[in-house]
């Protein structure tokens, strides 16, 4: 497959899964196939992307030539779901978001984080950013495990069965990610610590919970289920 970028096997329940990564080249009809999946998931787009419509211009707009431009990026997993990059500012920093058809994540930690080291290498971000809807709980404590740092909290962001909802922002940074990724066979709360405190003066959220006493939130993954 020309556009194949990887392979990764994927310790899933029910067994190692050998997972295929691969780039999607952007097209109107792709987008509309991707977003009548998508759309049957509670997701984060909320006010923000509600319609088709919305979610293609997120990927393809014209410039002030009225020629065609991308603004985003899909790699397609086997048949289980897609990840993708919205919001990019070259050299900066990007959103990722990562949704799995079947809703599961456990199994997949080590594709994602593979994903995240390939993206700061190709493009050169500096971080990626995700966003975390409270209402969302079926992988709760996945964004710490894999190495994200919580930023903070937008309150009332984000608006799901006819109720506002307060979403929390999470990020890694470009050599966390590395380090993340080769020490995932590994990766232990004490290995997740040493690397932040090499590479970034922060603390998670857990570690500041503890400091301080603040009242810990249930946050979950961006990893949509049909439930």
């Amino acid at each position: 497959m020309d556009n194949m970028l990887m392979k990764v096997e994927c310790p899933e329940p029910e067994g190692t899964v050998v997972r295929t990564v691969s780039f999607v080249p952007l097209s109107v009809e792709k987008l509309r196939e991707f977003w009548d999946k998508l759309s049957q998931f509670p997701t984060l787009f909320g006010q923000r992307m509600s319609t088709q419509e919305d979610f293609i211009t997120s990927f393809i707009s014209e410039d002030s030539n009225g020629k065609p431009q991308a603004n985003g990026l899909i790699w397609e997993v086997d048949d289980v779901g897609i990840l993708y990059l919205t919001d990019i500012y070259p050299v900066f920093q990007a959103t990722g978001h990562f949704t799995f058809w079947d809703g599961r994540f456990k199994g997949r930690e080590l594709l994602i984080l593979k994903m995240l080291e390939h993206v700061f290498g190709e493009f050169g971000f500096q971080r990626i950013t995700t966003e975390v809807p409270f209402y969302t709980q079926p992988t709760m404590g996945a964004v710490e495990r894999i190495g994200f740092v919580r930023e903070g909290r937008l309150r009332k962001a984000t608006w799901y069965k006819d109720e506002w909802w307060d979403v929390a922002v999470y990020s890694m940074l470009r050599d966390e990610s590395k380090g993340f990724a080769e020490s995932y066979n590994k990766l232990s709360q004490e290995v997740v610590d040493e690397i932040r405190a090499k590479h970034a003066d922060r603390q998670t959220y857990k570690q500041l919970a503890g400091k301080y006493g603040l009242a810990k939130a249930h946050i979950a993954f961006i990893v949509q289920s049909g439930e």
